[in-house]
């Protein structure tokens, strides 16, 4: 076990040999060397005890290398940033709020690199943001989508749209097709953005065990998917239970709101 109590919720990881690069719930990036902290660069401001102060710090989420120097992260409230640790300079790619089909970018999760000029993310939803995670998962409305970003120009279009909580991104070995976690309905989704399949999407993997977070390759052609919590046998699962109870959750929801 590594940096037990020294890191802050680390969410996405790049393993390369011995050294790990991954982000925190205050909005860092950092750089991990043979079980110690090398580097470490805060995205947004410092000052996060408050509720409100959050969107301001940065939750840094989804994180790949996109070319050999720069790293490219989605952080729940700055954006798409592309950072490079050494020289300390970061960028701005697509900030939250960016409007893209009539609705804002607001809650950036995860995300790969289809090449140095092309970003595919996920936008858990136009309406609530990171802090209100568990309103998404109760109220059920599928307006999350998935997101291609030129990185030269800053032109993003919406490659699926309708997804329930859409977080993992993992591009698929053929370049062609994505597969998408969505979360809330513990399923993983694959869509074609190019080729003869174009268009196209199917149901990868359903009812999993979990509520399924970061898709990540392994060596032998497989995936590992990390689970945001179990679905246990004969353990009592309330998502599982009011899914199909929408006046339940509504009204569980309103109260949330006005509690």
């Amino acid at each position: 076990m590594l940096l037990k109590g020294q890191v802050q919720g680390p969410e996405s990881l790049i393993l390369d040999g011995s050294t790990i690069y991954s982000g925190t719930v205050d909005g860092k990036v950092l750089q991990i060397k043979d079980g110690q902290i090398a580097e470490s660069l805060p995205l947004g401001a410092s000052n996060c005890d408050s509720f409100d102060d959050l969107p301001n710090c940065g939750r840094v989420l989804g994180i790949r290398w996109l070319n050999g120097k720069e790293i490219v992260v989605a952080d729940a409230y700055l954006g798409i940033i592309l950072i490079n640790l050494h020289t300390k300079e970061k960028r701005v790619l697509l900030p939250t709020g960016t409007v893209i089909d009539e609705l804002p970018v607001t809650f950036p999760n995860d995300l790969d690199v289809l090449d140095e000029d092309t970003i595919i993310f996920s936008d858990v939803s136009t309406k609530w943001d990171i802090r209100y995670f568990f309103h998404i998962m109760l109220e059920g409305i599928p307006n999350g989508r998935v997101i291609r970003l030129k990185v030269s120009t800053g032109q993003a279009d919406v490659l699926l749209k309708d997804l329930y909580f859409p977080n993992g991104i993992q591009i698929m070995p053929d370049r062609q097709s994505v597969l998408i976690s969505e979360t809330s309905m513990a399923r993983i989704i694959r869509f074609w953005f190019v080729g003869p399949e174009q268009g196209n999407s199917e149901i990868f993997a359903n009812n999993l065990p979990g509520y399924p977070d970061n898709i990540r390759p392994s060596t032998t052609g497989s995936f590992y998917v990390g689970m945001a919590w179990a679905r246990l046998p004969n353990v009592t699962n309330y998502l599982d239970i009011l899914g199909p109870l929408p006046f339940i959750r509504s009204g569980l929801l309103n109260v949330g709101l006005n509690g």
